[in-house]
């Protein structure tokens, strides 16, 4: 191989991630045969830090540079070093008209082993090795996004990704799609009909097909050399080769051979098999010339055969017959009519788009309530209705996979301000245009308010910046025993806070029996969490606007409390996120939980922090802070005795502050960038003041209900949940009252100071 061959090569190759090492190891192998070559100008080809450098001198052959970006990969690099001239020797009186066997051979196995998409045909007697079966596992789609070139296929396929993200109104299909070309037998057919070697089903090598040389040269009587030249030959050659379809290569053998009735007409008509006489053609310069048959078979490398087989495919038009080997319909192949029953009945099921990876994911979910048995059998009702046979749960389940859905949707998924816009008429979103861009204002500003906080509290070490959210309830015992889904389980809580400067994850737990999960609970933890921190003068939380958790006056009063009490505190922020768009990074650990726990028993409420621990590995585990009844306060009492918060408009706040040096005065503003608005809070008394003491929220542990308590006892006694674990269910207090089948909202009672303005 020639110095500019090898420069070529490694210039086009070198921005090339999954491939690259493989590729220089081979080219620095071939090099090093050649090392110390001379070429034709002088140039020498050398080796510097293990990477192959050129002289300048070698780059300024005319039109090199110019084409580098338009050629593909290595097959068509050689192909265009080649159609230059710009090989190591000008001689060709020991090589072959174009590339020596040696270089022809190293160059079919670059592109057999590190293939390309669209590489082109081969030059007559060129070899192939069977090496480019291993391009089926090649994707041309997890080419690095850094790469200098990319493959027209990522174009095509990102751009037809971003095209169906539109629609969201349907039920989005999987991307990955099998790719046919890159099967081996596929390719096996690809080589045979281009001409070149390849490895049989039966690993039989078969080998290349080049152009041949025309038997009828030598009899005296044929001129067809003289109407079709040898460079007319190799161009038809090509274009026949480059005909990679079966059947395009049988229309042009019956676009070029003519058959009419034999004139002669022997006596014995029984044993004459032949009935017509064919004529065979070559396009020259848009003419038919005539040539012999074996003229002909040699330039386009056909046998007899072929060419009788293609004649016996014409149609009656003249248009050749598809081939319809392996395209028999299988015997218990499902019809169209049914697969598009089974689609239509998917697609009746609504679908809604995550908020938390919609950027990264088309995914959409369904009702976490549903799953593949349930949709299986409405589907067999479906069937029974219409009179016609159901297929099997597999077969529904193969068809459901083309969706790319999911049962599992996400906790406060759904915003219904954006929901309800989306279902309005024309007219009605215009009425309420403006309110909705309102809304989008203010969860941007949300995100970008939270986004300056983490960048602060990065480089801050007296800023404590956070953002808490209260995992969806836990249930224990949980396992993969069926009764364990029809019996009442104790609730578990998790208050999840995540230090965005330090990447920290800490989850306060505690079960139904040592407290409920309202704003005395939250504030609580919240309350402990920022009173470990001493060296801090500042902190900013963000949460969601639960009224009945952190957005009313007993969060409040916690909050004046905390930094009257914090020996260096001086402010406290708390930041709300505008409603339906409280994507924050405890909703994160929270989905790492879930996953964690899907096939990992739980019987204790302590086992939940274990499965909590285990969760994340990196940078640290997540902390566990488990929370007994003693250690909640009544912040509802200590607000109602020396607060008077009935003038804040808590439903339309999203931020509110608290200062050091203004004990009663709260300041809130509507919207991020509005200005701050002061309320003083200061409680009226008759007579002389009394200031009430912080006491704390429950004296002992939580009753249950008696039938939740009954239900864990079977559980108990049918050994459900495991000896060792019967003492602790034993213990549990119940009081005799009726259990509500679902949990009730976060402390209802305490939704007053939010319903009231």
């Amino acid at each position: 191989m020639s110095s500019v061959d090898y420069k070529v090569m490694y210039n086009k190759m070198k921005n090339v991630t999954s491939r690259t090492q493989k590729i220089m190891d081979f080219v620095r192998s071939e090099h090093e045969k050649d090392e110390g070559a001379m070429n034709q100008n002088g140039n020498t080809v050398a080796k510097d830090r293990g990477d192959i450098e050129i002289c300048e001198t070698s780059l300024q052959t005319p039109n090199i540079t110019d084409a580098i970006s338009d050629i593909d990969g290595p097959q068509e690099i050689l192909s265009f070093a080649k159609s230059q001239n710009v090989s190591t020797t000008e001689s060709k009186s020991t090589t072959d008209e174009n590339v020596n066997d040696d270089q022809a051979l190293s160059s079919t196995k670059i592109a057999a082993e590190y293939p390309v998409d669209n590489y082109p045909i081969t030059e007559p007697g060129s070899e192939s090795d069977h090496k480019a079966s291993s391009s089926d596992n090649y994707d041309p789609e997890n080419e690095s996004s850094s790469s200098s070139s990319s493959c027209s296929t990522c174009s095509s396929s990102s751009s037809s990704s971003e095209d169906s993200s539109q629609e969201t109104s349907k039920l989005p299909l999987k991307r990955k799609k099998k790719n046919i070309g890159t099967w081996k037998k596929n390719i096996r057919k690809q080589k045979r009909l281009r001409g070149e070697a390849y490895i049989s089903v039966k690993n039989i090598e078969k080998p290349a097909r080049p152009l041949l040389s025309p038997p009828c040269a030598a009899k005296p009587k044929h001129k067809c050399l003289q109407s079709v030249s040898e460079e007319n030959r190799s161009k038809i050659y090509v274009e026949f080769r480059r005909l990679s379809a079966l059947d395009d290569q049988r229309s042009f053998i019956i676009h070029h051979v003519e058959q009419i009735p034999k004139k002669r007409i022997t006596r014995n008509l029984e044993n004459s098999r032949r009935v017509n006489t064919c004529n065979y053609f070559l396009t020259v310069d848009g003419q038919k010339m005539k040539v012999c048959r074996e003229f002909f078979m040699s330039t386009l490398n056909v046998t007899d055969s072929f060419i009788r087989i293609s004649l016996q495919k014409r149609s009656s038009t003249g248009i050749v017959e598809k081939d319809r080997r392996g395209k028999h319909t299988p015997a218990n192949k499902l019809t169209d009519d049914c697969l598009q029953i089974i689609r239509d009945h998917i697609s009746t099921f609504p679908a809604v788009e995550s908020h938390y990876c919609r950027s990264s994911s088309k995914k959409k979910y369904l009702d976490p309530t549903l799953n593949l048995s349930i949709m299986h059998n409405m589907y067999k009702s479906l069937c029974e209705e219409k009179n016609i046979p159901p297929v099997s749960l597999e077969k529904y389940r193969q068809v459901f996979k083309e969706y790319n859905v999911g049962f599992f949707k996400p906790k406060k998924d759904q915003c219904k301000i954006c929901l309800a816009q989306k279902n309005m008429t024309g007219e009605e979103k215009e009425a309420q245009e403006e309110t909705f861009q309102q809304h989008l204002k203010r969860k941007e500003s949300a995100r970008k308010t939270r986004n300056e906080d983490k960048l602060e509290a990065k480089d801050n070490s007296t800023l404590l910046a956070f953002n808490f959210d209260l995992e969806a309830v836990l249930t224990t015992p949980k396992g993969a025993a069926g009764q364990i889904f029809y019996l009442r389980k104790l609730a578990v809580y998790n208050l999840t806070i995540y230090n965005i400067g330090n990447q920290d994850g800490i989850c306060y737990l505690w079960d139904e029996t040592q407290g409920k999960r309202g704003s005395n609970e939250i504030a609580s933890c919240i309350y402990e969490y920022v009173l470990s921190n001493t060296e801090i003068k500042e902190v900013r939380m963000m949460s969601d606007g639960c009224g009945g958790q952190q957005k009313n006056s007993n969060f409040a009063a916690m909050c004046m409390h905390l930094i009257s009490v914090h020996p260096s505190l001086k402010i406290i922020d708390h930041k709300f996120f505008e409603t339906g768009h409280t994507e924050m990074e405890c909703d994160s650990i929270h989905s790492k939980i879930e996953q964690k726990a899907k096939h990992v028993p739980v019987y204790i409420p302590e086992g939940w922090a274990q499965v909590i621990r285990d969760a994340r590995m990196k940078p640290r585990p997540f902390e566990v802070k488990s929370r007994s009844f003693d250690d909640f306060y009544d912040f509802k009492e200590y607000a109602a005795q020396n607060f008077d918060m009935s003038k804040i408009p808590w439903r339309k706040i999203c931020w509110i502050r608290y200062l050091k040096s203004d004990k009663t005065e709260v300041f809130y503003k509507i919207g991020f960038d509005q200005e701050f608005q002061e309320v003083n809070c200061k409680k009226k008394f008759r007579g002389r003041p009394k200031t009430v003491e912080l006491k704390k929220a429950y004296e002992c542990e939580l009753p249950i209900a008696k039938p939740k308590y009954l239900d864990l006892q079977k559980m108990c006694s049918d050994l459900t949940i495991p000896k060792i674990h019967h003492r602790f269910y034993k213990s549990l207090n119940y009081y005799n009252n009726k259990i509500r089948d679902r949990l009730p909202e976060p402390d209802e009672s305490e939704n007053t100071d939010t319903d009231e303005n």
